[in-house]
Protein backbone atom coordinates (compact mmCIF):
# COMPACT_ATOMS: atom_id res chain seq x y z
CA UNK A 1 0.00 0.00 0.00
CA UNK A 2 1.31 3.37 -0.61
CA UNK A 3 0.36 6.30 1.47
CA UNK A 4 -0.73 9.81 -0.10
CA UNK A 5 -0.43 13.51 1.76
CA UNK A 6 -1.16 16.61 0.62
CA UNK A 7 -0.40 20.10 2.37
CA UNK A 8 -0.99 23.11 -0.08
CA UNK A 9 -1.69 26.03 1.56
CA UNK A 10 -4.52 28.02 0.44
CA UNK A 11 -5.60 25.02 -2.17
CA UNK A 12 -8.64 25.61 -3.89
CA UNK A 13 -9.09 21.74 -5.06
CA UNK A 14 -7.97 18.49 -4.62
CA UNK A 15 -7.63 15.40 -7.45
CA UNK A 16 -6.80 12.23 -6.31
CA UNK A 17 -7.53 9.02 -8.94
CA UNK A 18 -7.65 6.10 -6.34
CA UNK A 19 -7.86 2.83 -8.30
CA UNK A 20 -6.68 -0.85 -7.33
CA UNK A 21 -3.52 -2.04 -9.39
CA UNK A 22 -2.20 -5.34 -9.55
CA UNK A 23 1.79 -5.84 -9.38
CA UNK A 24 2.46 -5.21 -13.18
CA UNK A 25 0.16 -2.60 -14.31
CA UNK A 26 2.59 0.20 -14.13
CA UNK A 27 2.43 3.61 -13.60
CA UNK A 28 -0.70 5.83 -13.83
CA UNK A 29 -0.72 9.00 -15.24
CA UNK A 30 -3.82 11.57 -14.71
CA UNK A 31 -3.87 14.88 -16.51
CA UNK A 32 -6.14 17.70 -15.70
CA UNK A 33 -8.90 18.55 -17.88
CA UNK A 34 -9.49 22.18 -18.40
CA UNK A 35 -12.24 24.55 -20.10
CA UNK A 36 -11.13 28.06 -19.86
CA UNK A 37 -8.73 27.94 -17.30
CA UNK A 38 -11.49 25.45 -14.78
CA UNK A 39 -11.02 21.84 -14.07
CA UNK A 40 -13.59 20.01 -16.36
CA UNK A 41 -12.39 15.88 -15.72
CA UNK A 42 -9.19 14.08 -15.74
CA UNK A 43 -7.24 11.90 -18.27
CA UNK A 44 -6.08 8.79 -16.89
CA UNK A 45 -3.74 6.51 -18.52
CA UNK A 46 -1.20 3.85 -18.23
CA UNK A 47 -0.05 0.57 -20.72
CA UNK A 48 -3.53 -0.84 -19.72
CA UNK A 49 -6.04 2.10 -20.13
CA UNK A 50 -7.06 5.55 -21.24
CA UNK A 51 -9.75 6.59 -19.56
CA UNK A 52 -11.48 10.17 -19.79
CA UNK A 53 -13.69 11.18 -17.17
CA UNK A 54 -16.17 14.29 -16.99
CA UNK A 55 -17.54 15.98 -13.95
CA UNK A 56 -18.76 19.80 -14.23
CA UNK A 57 -22.16 19.85 -12.74
CA UNK A 58 -22.99 23.11 -14.61
CA UNK A 59 -21.81 21.07 -17.79
CA UNK A 60 -19.46 21.40 -20.43
CA UNK A 61 -18.29 20.74 -23.89
CA UNK A 62 -14.75 19.07 -24.51
CA UNK A 63 -13.31 18.11 -27.58
CA UNK A 64 -10.03 16.72 -28.39
CA UNK A 65 -9.78 14.96 -31.89
CA UNK A 66 -12.12 11.99 -32.24
CA UNK A 67 -13.03 12.15 -28.87
CA UNK A 68 -16.48 14.83 -27.87
CA UNK A 69 -18.00 15.02 -24.71
CA UNK A 70 -21.22 17.17 -23.87
CA UNK A 71 -22.72 16.77 -20.66
CA UNK A 72 -22.25 17.18 -16.82
CA UNK A 73 -20.86 13.34 -16.11
CA UNK A 74 -19.42 11.33 -18.54
CA UNK A 75 -16.72 8.86 -19.55
CA UNK A 76 -15.11 6.94 -21.84
CA UNK A 77 -13.39 3.73 -20.75
CA UNK A 78 -10.62 2.32 -23.08
CA UNK A 79 -9.38 -1.39 -22.54
CA UNK A 80 -7.72 -3.13 -25.27
CA UNK A 81 -10.12 -3.81 -27.53
CA UNK A 82 -12.92 -3.01 -25.06
CA UNK A 83 -15.05 0.74 -25.10
CA UNK A 84 -16.74 1.96 -22.65
CA UNK A 85 -19.35 4.91 -23.06
CA UNK A 86 -21.30 6.49 -20.10
CA UNK A 87 -23.08 9.21 -19.19
CA UNK A 88 -24.74 10.53 -15.87
CA UNK A 89 -27.60 11.89 -17.70
CA UNK A 90 -28.57 14.35 -20.64
CA UNK A 91 -25.56 14.76 -22.86
CA UNK A 92 -23.34 13.03 -25.62
CA UNK A 93 -20.28 11.43 -25.85
CA UNK A 94 -17.84 10.16 -28.82
CA UNK A 95 -15.09 8.33 -29.64
CA UNK A 96 -13.69 7.45 -32.90
CA UNK A 97 -17.11 5.86 -34.42
CA UNK A 98 -18.97 5.25 -31.14
CA UNK A 99 -21.47 7.99 -30.31
CA UNK A 100 -23.81 7.75 -27.27
CA UNK A 101 -26.40 10.51 -26.97
CA UNK A 102 -29.02 10.75 -23.96
CA UNK A 103 -32.20 12.73 -23.34
CA UNK A 104 -32.20 12.25 -19.25
CA UNK A 105 -31.26 8.62 -18.92
CA UNK A 106 -28.24 7.47 -17.47
CA UNK A 107 -26.64 5.05 -19.44
CA UNK A 108 -23.52 2.84 -20.22
CA UNK A 109 -22.63 1.48 -23.89
CA UNK A 110 -20.69 -1.37 -23.66
CA UNK A 111 -18.45 -2.57 -27.26
CA UNK A 112 -16.78 -5.30 -27.71
CA UNK A 113 -15.75 -6.75 -31.12
CA UNK A 114 -17.06 -10.16 -31.75
CA UNK A 115 -19.68 -9.63 -28.66
CA UNK A 116 -21.83 -6.79 -29.79
CA UNK A 117 -22.84 -4.32 -28.33
CA UNK A 118 -24.70 -3.98 -24.51
CA UNK A 119 -26.51 -0.53 -23.31
CA UNK A 120 -27.75 -0.44 -20.14
CA UNK A 121 -30.18 2.27 -19.22
CA UNK A 122 -31.94 3.96 -15.83
CA UNK A 123 -34.21 6.64 -16.11
CA UNK A 124 -36.77 8.27 -18.41
CA UNK A 125 -36.09 9.10 -22.20
CA UNK A 126 -34.41 8.87 -25.22
CA UNK A 127 -31.34 7.51 -25.76
CA UNK A 128 -28.93 7.31 -29.28
CA UNK A 129 -26.54 5.12 -30.39
CA UNK A 130 -24.38 5.64 -33.36
CA UNK A 131 -21.87 2.48 -33.94
CA UNK A 132 -19.53 2.62 -36.80
CA UNK A 133 -22.06 5.02 -38.80
CA UNK A 134 -25.28 2.92 -37.56
CA UNK A 135 -28.03 4.14 -36.00
CA UNK A 136 -30.28 3.05 -33.25
CA UNK A 137 -32.62 4.78 -30.85
CA UNK A 138 -34.49 3.63 -27.81
CA UNK A 139 -36.61 4.67 -25.39
CA UNK A 140 -35.99 3.73 -21.60
CA UNK A 141 -38.63 3.76 -18.71
CA UNK A 142 -37.33 2.67 -15.74
CA UNK A 143 -33.92 0.43 -15.57
CA UNK A 144 -33.35 -1.85 -18.28
CA UNK A 145 -30.69 -3.72 -20.61
CA UNK A 146 -30.76 -3.87 -24.23
CA UNK A 147 -28.08 -6.60 -25.65
CA UNK A 148 -27.21 -7.28 -28.85
CA UNK A 149 -27.75 -3.68 -30.10
CA UNK A 150 -25.01 -4.45 -33.22
CA UNK A 151 -24.28 -7.76 -34.22
CA UNK A 152 -21.85 -6.70 -37.06
CA UNK A 153 -19.29 -4.42 -36.25
CA UNK A 154 -15.69 -4.66 -36.26
CA UNK A 155 -13.32 -2.43 -34.09
CA UNK A 156 -11.77 0.42 -36.79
Amino acid sequence: MQHLQLSTPEARNYLAVIRPMGPGDGRLSAELLRRDGKMIGVHITNDLCSDYLWFERAGTEYRCGDLFFRGAYGAVLQRDQRHFLWLGGEGEVQCGAFTLRSEFPSALLELAPGEGAVLHARGTGLLQVRVAGCMREFFCEGEQVFRNIFSNWRAS
